[in-house]
């Protein structure tokens, strides 16, 4: 009680500062959803992905990654391999997503992009596929 009574009083001083929330790197992050097939056929559903946008910030401004907007970027070094990431807290195998891109975090008028596939990208993901038949849902 006397501990949680001290942190009270040094909050309310004026040279308190908020901690920055912590955030873990390389850890996975799993989002579930719900689809449905409300259609009397069923639906080959191919590569299914989420779609992200992550920021960071660097001392050289702040970069971007998405995938949104389905913008396919080349990369200039003619790549085959697919890379793989696998994760201590999971058996699945992670991968770079479809249209993929990092913007650079030079502060200028205009952006860079690259391609995820000449840099590490900010996220990763599984792909799913699979036939929903008609009248179900799956999560």
């Amino acid at each position: 009680k006397a501990n949680r009574s001290l942190q009270e009083r040094v909050r309310k001083s004026a040279s308190y500062k908020p901690k920055p929330p912590v955030r873990a790197l390389m850890e996975p992050l799993s989002v579930e959803f719900t689809i449905r097939n409300p259609l009397g056929i069923p639906i080959d559903l191919v590569d299914l992905q989420v779609v992200a946008r992550m920021s960071r910030t660097t001392s050289n401004g702040t970069s971007l990654c998405t995938n949104e907007d389905a913008i396919q970027i080349t990369p200039l070094a003619n790549r085959n391999d697919q890379r793989q990431w696998t994760f201590h807290s999971s058996k699945l195998e992670f991968s770079v997503p479809h249209f993929c891109r990092v913007e650079d975090g030079e502060s200028s008028s205009r952006s860079k992009w690259k391609s995820a596939m000449e840099v590490d990208p900010y996220f990763v993901v599984t792909k799913t596929s699979m036939t929903l038949p008609p009248g179900s849902s799956k999560t």
